[in-house]
């Protein structure tokens, strides 16, 4: 059996119409399976573009805080080295004398003192020629042992830098320092009063 040639043509035109409406159909039932992905894609895209602008921010400021703490640091320590100078400066006056017995300052420490160090200093020509003028005196504030033990040591503040000087020079060149048959010792000290 032979099939004509346009019995033939008719059936390559229905089936390619066939064809198209079925690609078609694929086509358009494809488009609407992508365009809610597409959709996505694009919500991720502009939530990607939006981190990306607030991780920039964020990187922005991350910079400007170390920088900031960079210098709060450098300020910190420069602040310490002057708090540390002026410790010691407030410090260098300070005098701890160790061996005065317990009780004798009778409620006046500073006045005690200075003339304790009158009495132990002032003799001879090199000596003190008055008592010295003390900003501050006071014991420390660890008890003395019980029944000889030794008495607490008094922490010393002299007004002038000279002055205290001047009675550790003293105290080195007598040597041996008595009060009331007990020896007295003074030395530097680093305790702020």
């Amino acid at each position: 059996m032979m099939i004509d040639t346009d019995t033939l043509e008719t059936f390559r035109d229905i089936v390619k119409e066939v064809i198209k409406a079925e690609n078609d159909a694929l086509r358009e039932e494809i488009n609407r399976a992508v365009s809610p992905i597409h959709q996505m894609l694009e919500d991720c895209h502009d939530k990607l573009r939006n981190h990306e602008h607030e991780l920039t921010a964020l990187d922005t400021r991350m910079l400007a805080m170390e920088a900031n703490c960079k210098e709060m640091s450098n300020r910190y320590e420069k602040l310490q080295l002057k708090i540390d100078d002026l410790e010691n400066r407030g410090r260098r006056c300070n005098l701890r004398i160790l061996g005065v017995p317990e009780g004798l300052e009778q409620g006046n420490p500073s006045g005690f003192i200075a003339e304790l160090l009158y009495r132990v200093l002032g003799d001879g020509p090199n000596g003190l020629e008055k008592p010295p003028v003390l900003d501050r005196a006071h014991r420390t504030a660890t008890r003395a042992a019980a029944d000889g033990g030794r008495p607490r040591p008094f922490i010393v503040c002299v007004h002038h830098y000279q002055e205290k000087e001047r009675i550790q020079r003293l105290a080195r060149e007598k040597g041996r320092l008595e009060f009331h048959g007990k020896q007295i010792l003074t030395f530097r000290t680093t305790v702020q009063i």
